[in-house]
């Protein structure tokens, strides 16, 4: 069986879930008997192929930037395109796995199945986040034509229903893992501050980052040894700056580019808690990550994070300050609460794992042949 990938989610990411989440499957079913894996893409500046090390060679401009260095990655995102429909006219594939909601390639994988991961369902539920609607309209296409849907938990699967009842049948669902090993990479942590929160990841609208900073901003005032630890997402926007400056956090927050799964683990291992404070994602890797490094996790509970996290994280409505409040202050206040997080977190990650989602894969993948 030969199973097709393509260049998307490795030309829109650096870092990010959905390009982690195809790295770890294809390393793992490229490893099978009987199975051959094509991954199409010429140029990519995402980390994670480095771990895939006959495609590492691609990458680009890593650590690097320069004038024009945008206008020349849409240049490579087109070459990429143009080249995977190239391929898919020659390649003698038999499922077809995209990376993303590009519809371009329909006309070219004539009868032969194809099956679609659908990571959230943001863009449906939250337009008002959104400029445009591209993603939802090409997204809906795909779903109407695929073979089999890959939901990555119960709350997207119910997500997709609530707007597209008509396919239920298609719908497979399929958890994501973790993919940090502390007991490789954990080391002592290095220029961070002695006493900090961690938020990791994209600061948009629906990750809630502003809610957690001025919701959080009292404590501060209370302990000045407290700090907060970004990781990744970018450097802090204009008007991100100017909040930390309104709520006289300037000196107290601090962004880490965290560019390697080191220094994730380090930063998870040695902060106080994690705070994912987010109104919606489709899975939440973020919250096995933390798991797996013994840091206790303060999430809200909204869309799948209560799926994932079970009775091992601490909860609270993002959409109110005073609940949020209550349980930050109870986790802060409570170090026998935190180590027992620590400890039900350790044990809830038993129930994820990138081979079982490659088998569940792989299952799928028969099924449509």
């Amino acid at each position: 069986m030969i199973i097709r990938y393509d260049y998307q989610a490795f030309s829109m990411q650096n870092f990010g879930g959905i390009s982690r989440y195809f790295t770890q499957i294809i390393r793992r079913i490229a490893a099978l008997p009987g199975i051959s894996v094509e991954l199409n893409i010429l140029f990519s500046h995402n980390h994670y192929l480095l771990e895939l090390p006959e495609y590492s060679h691609i990458r680009w401009f890593e650590n690097r930037t320069f004038p024009g260095q945008s206008k020349l990655l849409r240049i490579f995102k087109t070459v990429n395109k143009l080249q995977n429909i190239m391929d898919l006219n020659k390649s003698n594939f038999h499922v077809y796995h995209p990376t993303y909601y590009n519809v371009e390639y329909l006309p070219f994988i004539d009868k032969r199945p194809f099956v679609l991961t659908v990571h959230d369902m943001i863009h449906d539920i939250y337009p008002e986040f959104f400029r445009n609607q591209k993603i939802t309209n090409q997204k809906k296409i795909l779903m109407e034509k695929a073979s089999k849907i890959i939901a990555v938990s119960e709350s997207t699967r119910n997500d997709i229903l609530r707007f597209y009842p008509e396919i239920e049948d298609k719908l497979e669902v399929v958890y994501h893992a973790n993919s940090l090993d502390p007991e490789k990479n954990i080391k002592a942590a290095e220029g961070l501050p002695e006493k900090y929160i961690l938020f990791v990841g994209d600061r948009k609208i629906y990750k809630n980052f502003n809610f957690f900073i001025r919701n959080s901003a009292e404590f501060f005032n209370e302990d000045d040894s407290l700090s907060i630890v970004c990781a990744g997402g970018g450097s802090f926007s204009q008007s991100e700056i100017q909040l930390l400056k309104e709520l006289n956090l300037i000196n107290r927050v601090t962004h880490v580019p965290a560019k390697t799964d080191n220094e994730l683990v380090n930063l998870y291992s040695n902060a106080l808690l994690f705070v994912f404070p987010s109104v919606y994602e489709g899975f939440g890797i973020p919250i096995l990550e933390a798991f797996a490094c013994g840091c206790p996790v303060l999430a809200s509970n909204a869309s799948s994070l209560p799926e994932v996290g079970g009775n091992a994280v601490a909860y609270f409505n993002p959409h109110d300050s005073i609940s949020f409040k209550d349980s930050f202050r109870s986790l802060m206040e409570n170090s026998a609460l935190r180590k027992s997080l620590k400890e039900k977190g350790l044990e809830r990650l038993k129930n994820f794992s990138w081979e079982k989602t490659v088998d569940k894969t792989i299952a799928i993948y028969n099924s449509v042949l």
